[in-house]
């Protein structure tokens, strides 16, 4: 499996947690085996596991060397000389999956606001929406703007508009 097959184009951690050969798969079963004492310390513990993971590595061998060398170059290759470009493709990749990502939460959240009684909402100040006059409205932006237009002195939204019309206001139809 690469990056690529599963979307990632950074490096890395999780470059390492990929390979068929991860160290750290050794690590959880090392923990997994030895578990922390009551009185131990994560220093204690950690420098307790230090020596058992080294030599079950040694046993292991070869990839399993190569993969915790090539984690410790690449990550502190980049700490010092910065993560390599992307490239075009790879920049054009990154885009359409931000662009999908947006369209689906976009979605999801008017899924949501379905579910939404918007006359009850608790605004920011603590008063539900339907409670809202005109004063109240012109803090609001531009859904406090159309509300204060249908309203007058101390008419609350609730007095003035169903809950259809509210929220046939709020996405702005």
């Amino acid at each position: 499996m690469t990056l690529e097959d599963v979307g990632h184009t950074h490096y890395g951690a999780k470059r390492q947690s990929l390979q068929h050969d991860n160290p750290r798969d050794v690590l959880r079963q090392i923990v997994a085996d030895n578990p922390r004492g009551e009185t131990e310390g994560y220093e204690e513990h950690r420098a307790r596991m230090r020596p058992l993971v080294q030599e079950r590595i040694k046993e292991l061998g070869g990839e399993y060397e190569d993969a915790i060398y090539d984690y410790w170059t690449t990550n502190n290759y980049n700490a010092v000389y910065g993560r390599p470009p992307a490239s075009p493709a790879e920049r054009d990749a990154a885009k359409a999956t931000r662009k999908d990502r947006v369209k689906e939460v976009k979605a999801a959240i008017i899924e949501r606001v379905k579910e939404i009684i918007l006359m009850e909402h608790i605004m920011p100040n603590g008063k539900k929406l339907g409670d809202f006059t005109k004063r109240d409205c012109v803090h609001l932006g531009a859904l406090g703007a159309r509300l204060a237009e249908r309203l007058t002195g101390r008419q609350k939204v609730r007095d003035v508009l169903k809950e259809k019309q509210l929220r046939k206001i709020y996405r702005n139809d």
